[in-house]
């Protein structure tokens, strides 16, 4: 199961984790979009030097916050995307919008 979590702090989104596999590795339809998605969005925030997004391996972050402030579209299409793919593949992947508490 991959989990998307969202939080909110003050009436907005404030930051974003995705944690998490889903069936076979190579193999997965779910995982390959939600995949090429993330990949292809932080490529395109490199490019415009824009370090909004952490990878460590087991978690990816992304500053919801800051990628308004940069660019409202890109913020709105990130949100919109995830919402899609989890609405498709909802035995795959999870969307969960939480509220965040001092600053967890």
């Amino acid at each position: 199961m991959i989990v998307i979590q969202i939080y909110r702090e003050a009436n907005s989104l404030s930051k974003l984790f995705i944690c998490g596999h889903t069936g076979k590795k190579g193999f997965s339809l779910p995982c390959a979009a939600l995949s090429y998605l993330i990949q292809s969005f932080s490529s395109f925030l490199a490019i415009k030097d824009k370090n909004l997004s952490y990878d460590d391996g087991k978690i990816y972050k992304i500053d919801l916050k800051k990628l308004k402030d940069f660019s409202n579209d890109l913020y709105e299409y990130l949100i919109f995307s995830l919402e899609l793919i989890a609405r498709d593949y909802p035995k795959d992947i999870r969307l969960e919008y939480l509220e965040e508490n001092n600053g967890t």
